[in-house]
């Protein structure tokens, strides 16, 4: 069993495709019926990061068994991944909006909270592999591909908001 490729597979496919695929979805999606966005990017995220806790507990094994870390790579992971479990938390105390009713400061904080965490979380995500990358020798095509791929997604999500805004939340 090779922990390195578990490692690398199960974040790439939290971190680098599912991860940011909720984001976009929640992201773009608002104008779906019956709340499918919401409901998408709900078990969307929770897959993601239930791979992502794996990719973790594989790093942690990999220093134990192995006794190296790749540094800058091993701390920005841990910064993400903590991340990315305060957004499961915060996700879970969000504050509900109320039918017909004025928006609270409670909920607007806790969009802010809750997005630009994530937005921070998923950009560091999408980096960090890069140095990984470095870590194990892979090849510049390798990287390179890797980088391009990241940029997709960035270009994407950037161009995307740019063309129009979703509507019907107080926090773009």
């Amino acid at each position: 069993f090779n922990l390195r490729l578990f490692h690398g597979v199960t974040m790439f496919l939290s971190w680098g495709f599912l991860l940011p695929l909720g984001m976009t979805i929640a992201r773009f999606g608002k104008k779906w019926p019956n709340a499918w966005w919401f409901k998408l990017h709900r078990a969307i995220q929770i897959t993601g990061l239930v791979l992502s806790t794996g990719g973790f507990i594989s790093s942690i094994l990999m220093v134990a068994l192995n006794k190296f870390s790749a540094q800058p790579h091993s701390a920005i992971g841990i910064i993400v991944v903590v991340f990315g479990w305060f957004q499961f938390l915060n996700a879970v105390i969000r504050p509900h909006k109320e039918p017909d009713k004025p928006v609270t400061r409670a909920r607007i904080i806790w969009e802010y909270v809750h997005k630009y965490t994530g937005r921070t979380a998923i950009i560091l995500g999408l980096i960090n592999p890069i140095q990984g990358l470095v870590y194990i020798h892979a090849s510049a095509a390798v990287r390179g591909l890797y980088l391009a791929y990241a940029l997709c997604w960035l270009v994407f999500y950037i161009v995307a908001t740019a063309i129009g805004l979703p509507e019907g939340s107080p926090v773009a």
